[in-house]
């Protein structure tokens, strides 16, 4: 009877040990793959190609939307790679060719580049740099004439491949841009009356940035 219990215990005891063993090597299997997962990025590069520049102007009292997009910008980042988000938007520069504007209009569009873009800035061209993001806003200081003008905008990464930049430019307090909006709301006098008969030009301007990136990963 003793060599009975003896003999069941032992084989208890070796099934125990068997189970804990068996346990134990599928977790040291599992764990290496989470490390690698973890390890195979490698860096990041902004995607132009995918990349959106939106704005939206507003007309009539009943604050109507003109949206469009700019189709052309340059980036003293573009091609290079980062080890992460924040060191690809800090000290950014960029440069927007304004009479690549598109509103789906051509008449707008042709409006627009003639009578507001022309005044906005030399040759088309809209210059500005990023500063170092805080939290869920960044600094984006912009050249107007040779003037810097700082604004801040909203600031959040979306995904792990999406950052948006969202805020509001009010052309004559932050830009000084009177000169600019002058010459489009007399333009657009007709065009920009509402059903009470006003014409009415709004002197705030959204802007939405939608800049992707690609990441880059080592397979070795």
């Amino acid at each position: 009877m003793k060599s009975k219990i003896n003999q069941t215990l032992l084989t208890l005891i070796v099934i125990f040990l068997f189970s804990c063993s068996s346990e134990k090597s599928t977790n040291k299997h599992a764990e290496p793959k989470s490390d690698l997962n973890k390890s195979e990025l490698i860096s990041i590069m902004l995607d132009k190609n995918k990349t959106e520049i939106i704005w939206q102007g507003y007309k009539t009292t009943q604050k109507i939307g003109v949206p469009g997009v700019f189709k052309e910008f340059s980036t003293n980042k573009d091609g290079q790679d980062f080890s992460n988000i924040n060191d690809l938007v800090s000290g950014l520069e960029f440069e927007i060719n304004s009479a690549s504007s598109f509103s789906g209009d051509s008449y707008r569009d042709y409006n627009l580049k003639e009578n507001f873009f022309n005044f906005l800035s030399e040759d088309f061209k809209i210059k500005g740099v990023f500063s170092e993001p805080e939290g869920d806003s960044v600094n984006i200081t912009f050249d107007i004439f040779g003037l810097p003008k700082q604004v801040k905008f909203g600031y959040a990464i979306s995904s792990a491949n999406l950052i948006e930049i969202k805020g509001t430019i009010d052309l004559e307090k932050q830009f000084g841009a009177i000169k600019a909006y002058n010459a489009v709301s007399k333009k657009c006098y007709d065009l920009h009356k509402g059903s009470d008969g006003v014409s009415k030009t709004w002197k705030t301007v959204d802007v939405h940035v939608k800049a992707y990136v690609v990441e880059k990963i080592n397979k070795d």
